[in-house]
């Protein structure tokens, strides 16, 4: 039975391409680098180079065809590009090629408003919308 590793990319959620060893820290630590930076993924700067080497891996989506030698095998200055947290990707002209343009997006947004006027709920049993619905960690009631 093949083991799956998920992707090292920040939220990527591909199950199914090929998987792809990071360059050895001791043999490449440059390339090395810039692969952790395009996978911006803080989990894999807590550990150690050898450890992320050994055990982590980056999915086939992120490496353009030019990077590829065959299927299953990258060429030696590949370095993820594409499918990267915080880039859109836009199709060519009839798909013929895409290309990345980086966006800014935050990790958190915040969002203030007024609240909505809502109706009381009257006779709503709590633990019916607990057991259908998400509901948040604080609710507060309040009797009119």
């Amino acid at each position: 039975m093949v083991r799956y590793r998920a992707c090292s990319v920040k939220n990527c959620k591909d199950k199914t391409s090929t998987r792809h060893t990071f360059p050895n820290p001791t043999e490449d630590p440059e390339r090395f680098s810039k692969w952790l930076e395009a996978c911006r993924n803080s989990d894999l700067f807590n550990m150690h180079p050898h450890q992320v080497f050994s055990s982590r891996k980056v999915c086939d989506i992120h490496f353009p065809p030019a990077m590829k030698k065959s299927l299953k095998q990258l060429t030696i200055e590949a370095v993820p590009e594409q499918c990267l947290p915080q880039q859109l990707n836009i199709e060519g002209p009839e798909g013929s090629h895409s290309r990345s343009l980086p966006v800014s997006i935050p990790d958190q947004i915040e969002v203030s408003a007024e609240p909505m006027p809502v109706a009381p709920l009257r006779n709503v049993d709590i633990q019916t919308l607990e057991d259908h619905y998400e509901v948040a960690s604080q609710v507060q009631v309040t009797s009119t």
